[in-house]
């Protein structure tokens, strides 16, 4: 199966009444290694990514803050220009960044509850980042807002966004554009789009 076509988006409302989604996770927290699912290969396996001369691709800034994964049946659609940022997607699933304290496995798929999103613009394309907590975490049933998430867990807001905007630094390359001011947004807006050609 593919964990891109073949996992649910939906996992319907918790007990709250809070809309939940499925996460598939590539990037365990406190791992470097840039793990992500190929778009273009049969079954969408996750694999480490390499760079142009075929090293393995690993994150130098520092290991990944929290789970870092995408969720399933979404797409941004390099067509769709977003009205806020005035620039298309970039033609890969919504990623999701998991706050939760629990690390998960490469390839987990569990529940997840969105409270937030940040949208990094990377070499002029719209890269949302959605923010949420793993259901089953101790805080899920407390945190609603981004407001609350400083309440429940300080300063998780300050450094996901310092790191987004620092990460690729020490690669040689300049820090990333957040928009709204690098603030992270409480409405989060998924759609669906058609996916490009399945591979097979």
């Amino acid at each position: 199966m593919s964990p891109w076509h073949d996992v649910p988006l939906s996992q319907g409302v918790s007990p709250q009444g809070d809309r939940l989604v499925n996460m598939v996770m590539e990037i365990p927290k406190g791992t470097r290694a840039k793990l992500e699912m190929l778009l273009t290969e049969q079954g969408n396996p996750i694999a480490q990514d390499t760079t142009k001369s075929g090293d393995l691709r690993y994150m130098n800034y520092s290991p990944v803050l929290y789970n870092y994964g995408f969720i399933p049946q979404t797409w941004e659609d390099p067509e769709y220009v977003h009205p806020d940022t005035k620039l298309g997607g970039d033609n890969e699933p919504l990623d999701i960044i998991d706050i939760g304290y629990r690390r998960r496995e490469v390839g987990e798929v569990y529940r997840v509850k969105i409270v937030g999103a940040l949208a990094m613009i990377d070499q002029g394309e719209t890269d949302w980042k959605i923010l949420g907590i793993a259901l089953d975490d101790p805080a899920a049933k407390l945190i609603q807002t981004v407001a609350d998430i400083e309440k429940y867990k300080p300063g998780i807001t300050f450094t996901l966004t310092d790191w987004y905007k620092k990460y690729k630094t020490v690669d040689g390359k300049p820090q990333n554009t957040l928009h709204f001011d690098g603030q992270i947004q409480d409405q989060v807006r998924i759609y669906r789009a058609p996916f490009p050609q399945r591979s097979l």
